[in-house]
């Protein structure tokens, strides 16, 4: 799908630079609800437009440039409740008040409509920062993530792993990276999520049914992953981490460098990844569990007043020998003379390497999303186009010719509308569209799954209302899915479904 062409950028770029980057913006100080004395260095997030920054030793703060009219902010501090509280820019001074709390609760759900409070959410959503699960690190993000309670890893080898939620896994738990679903063959066994760690600030499992607001794939559950916060306002800051591993031997690398300057933001991150096959208990090793991948992530972020936009991409490549069996007789034989003896168990050896053998399966990934939002008094309008593309090689005796070969392409379409009656009681409506295409390399021997193209669309409107301690929200929502099988000599079937759901 073809978004943009360059001359459309162009100009793009021109009307921006030409806007001013200064103007109506907001100020302020934090203060201790009790004391009313000013908190230093609190953390200020505008939660709409993704910009933050920090108060000074008094717990002033300034932000100078133009915001829309309404806007939702984050405070947070240390020894203190995390809160959101709305303005309105009638009156650029804001004075909030934090209350001082022994625990930090009440982290921003990102993957509800409005970016709630845990405590206001009606969905029970299980809400970790990637730093808190990865103290000890993980060897992959499917790894990283079992370690919330009630979330399990599927794995068929050291470098593939996905998400178990409630028993259910693949097509029954969908993924979303920053609102963008991940369509990457994820019904076959042997393939992993294609997402790193490179970035993820936090991840957000919502445990049984969602299908009123993801459709009707979401049966187990929902793995929302959220991009780490841009740098804080005219900051520039960079990550740079390394890890080894000895039951492995593998060593990881990565780097992320995050930019804020004026309205603009932006963020770009490196990640290699080389792992030997895995060493089991009695000095063994695991045959062929060996592997690598390769991650390149940015994303650029712009705000002007009633108006932003984020585009990011990500690319992952990773090469995954599939566990018990060895076929590449030319290294074996480069090795014959220091590996003599092989364990008599063709799942283990005896000796350990990271040269790639056969069989084992290579896949590459893209995904492009950008997303706008428009804002007025009471408004917000989401539009989010995406694309996603996943290549899939298979080999089995060598690796000059794939014995399986497919590309799968998704087109995804989000929009979301959300009106504010008051501050406790808002109305969401949307719609979602994805036309997704699976096709296979005639040279290829096998297929996962045959040529087809499929069209899945939903609409949605939910109803969400506070009051002091309670929370109620209800919605209706309408799927239709079209599926075209689609054979050699032309289309071969078609099948329809559609549904409706209430909540």
């Amino acid at each position: 799908m073809k978004f943009f062409n360059a001359r459309s950028f162009l100009q793009i770029v021109i009307i921006v630079a030409g806007l001013p980057l200064f103007g109506q913006g907001i100020n302020g100080n934090i203060i201790d609800n009790k004391s009313k004395n000013g908190i230093p260095f609190a953390s200020i997030y505008l939660v709409d437009i993704q910009l933050g920054t920090k108060a000074d030793s008094l717990g002033n703060f300034e932000i100078k440039y133009e915001l829309p009219k309404y806007v939702r902010i984050k405070v947070s501090a240390f020894g203190y409740e995390t809160n959101i509280f709305e303005h309105t820019l009638s009156n650029a001074a804001v004075t909030i008040e934090l209350n001082e709390t022994h625990l930090e609760v009440d982290e921003i759900v990102v993957s509800s409509p409005g970016s709630n409070q845990q405590k206001t959410n009606v969905t029970h959503v299980e809400l970790r920062k990637l730093n808190q699960i990865n103290s000890i690190p993980g060897t992959n993000l499917g790894e990283i993530i079992s370690r919330i309670p009630g979330v399990y890893n599927a794995s068929s080898g050291n470098g593939v792993s996905k998400p178990v939620i409630r028993g259910l896994q693949g097509i029954r738990v969908v993924t979303m990276l920053n609102g963008l679903r991940i369509e990457n063959q994820q019904w076959g066994g042997d393939h992993g999520m294609g997402v790193t760690e490179l970035g993820i600030g936090s991840v957000e499992v919502i445990k049984g049914p969602s299908s009123l607001l993801y459709g009707a794939d979401a049966l187990g559950g929902v793995v929302y992953y959220s991009d780490e916060n841009y740098a804080d306002l005219n900051t520039i800051t960079a990550n740079l981490g390394a890890l080894g591993e000895t039951a492995s031997m593998g060593l990881t690398n990565q780097l992320l460098l995050k930019v804020s300057k004026g309205v603009h933001r932006f963020n770009l991150g490196f990640r290699t990844s080389d792992h030997a096959d895995y060493r089991v208990p009695g000095d063994f090793y695991a045959s062929n569990t060996r592997f690598y991948d390769r991650c390149i992530k940015a994303s650029y972020g712009v705000s002007l007043r009633d108006w932003s936009m984020h585009i990011r991409y990500n690319y992952f490549n990773s090469r995954v020998g599939i566990v018990g069996h060895e076929h590449e007789e030319e290294h074996e034989e480069e090795h014959e003379e220091e590996h003599e003896e092989e364990h008599e168990n063709e799942f283990l050896t005896d000796h350990q390497d990271r040269f790639g053998i056969t069989p084992a399966q290579n896949y590459e990934n893209h995904y492009l999303s950008m997303e706008n939002k428009f804002f007025t008094m009471n408004n917000t309008f989401s539009l989010l186009i995406g694309s996603t593309i996943s290549g899939l090689k298979e080999y089995e005796e060598s690796f000059d010719e794939a014995t399986m070969n497919s590309t799968l392409s998704n087109y995804l379409l989000n929009f979301r509308w959300t009106h504010n009656f008051s501050n406790s009681f808002r109305w969401i409506s949307g719609f979602q569209g994805m036309y997704q295409q699976n096709r296979n390399n005639e040279s290829a021997e096998e297929e996962l799954i045959p040529d087809a193209d499929q069209f899945d669309n939903g609409i949605y409107t939910i109803l969400h209302k506070d009051w002091a301690k309670w929370s109620i929200q209800g919605g209706l929502r309408y799927d239709f899915r079209y599926l075209q099988d689609i054979g050699k000599e032309g289309v071969h079937d078609n099948y329809f479904f559609d549904g409706i759901n209430f909540s």
